[in-house]
């Protein structure tokens, strides 16, 4: 009895001990406030924002080319920026045993786009649960991680636009329509026919309404009266803006979901839509 009351005399102190050790490392209540805030909401959509950029101009997306969204309020994080390396770097405000929390995104290049390993300056065992480590195991591993993007991008094969025309590396493409002029071509092409164009030239917007015609409905599909450069448009609310200033109430930018719809349509040239299958091979940003 005596022996089984002096181990829970050491169990009511040790305990309490080893909690008090593990969070006395890490620093403040600050520190642990914040440690746990960027563990519930993470980085936000700037990762995928990191892809998407890589997925429309296969350029990683550095310092001088990509800017980033201001940080989340109440996100726990100090500080963020993409370096000239293309390693995104998010500084936690909070410290562990007098070290400052940075996470480093190293980006890792395939033939599907961009993906990003996370490593930190601390010990891993403070972070793992929402810094994860794959194909880069430690900041040493960042140089040679950089060395084999280098040769990944090099290797990447051409992207090639709908008239043949090859497409630099760092040239913004967005999906466009490429009709071949006659109505069956919705039917028999559908998203087949959606290509990568350069967002910077102009071309019309194809536009979309649902229409009522002797109890029938169907999804009638023009052109707008104007040309217009993608990259202008922010977001598929303005582009249906645009398409309803130019055909008048209820127009609206086609989606590349629709085409396999029984629609009207004698068109004929390239026409930008809103490419609701892979938003992220849109111009516009939503």
């Amino acid at each position: 009895m005596n022996r089984m009351r002096g181990w829970g005399f050491l169990l009511a102190i040790g305990v309490p001990l080893l909690i008090f050790f593990s969070w006395s490392r890490l620093g403040s209540q600050t520190s642990r406030i914040n440690l746990e805030r960027y563990e519930n909401q993470g980085p936000g959509d700037s990762l995928q924002m990191l892809s998407a950029h890589f997925k429309k101009t296969r350029q990683l997306p550095v310092a001088g080319n990509f800017t980033l969204p201001p940080i989340p309020p109440k996100s726990g994080i100090k500080a963020w920026s993409v370096q000239p390396d293309g390693v995104f770097k998010i500084e936690i405000d909070a410290k562990i045993d007098g070290q400052a929390v940075v996470l480093l995104h190293v980006p890792v290049v395939g033939k599907n786009g961009v993906i990003y390993d996370c490593v930190s300056t601390v010990s891993r065992a403070y972070v793992r649960k929402f810094c994860l480590e794959e194909s880069v195991k430690s900041v040493a591993d960042i140089p040679a991680q950089l060395q084999a993007n280098t040769v990944a991008l090099n290797n990447l094969p051409p992207v090639i636009a709908a008239t043949g025309e090859v497409l630099a590396s760092g040239v913004l493409t967005g999906s466009a329509f490429v009709a071949q002029g006659d109505e069956n071509t919705l039917n028999n092409c559908g998203y087949n026919c959606v290509k990568p164009l350069s967002c910077a030239n102009e071309r019309p917007l194809l536009c979309s309404k649902i229409m009522d015609q002797n109890h029938v409905r169907f999804l009638e599909l023009r052109p707008s009266g104007s040309n217009h450069r993608a990259i202008n448009l922010q977001s598929e609310s303005l582009a249906s803006q645009a398409c309803e200033q130019s055909l008048g109430t209820g127009w609206a930018i086609a989606r590349a979901g629709d085409l396999g719809a029984k629609g009207k349509a004698a068109l004929s040239g390239e026409y930008w839509l809103h490419d609701d299958r892979d938003k992220e091979r849109n111009c516009w940003r939503s």
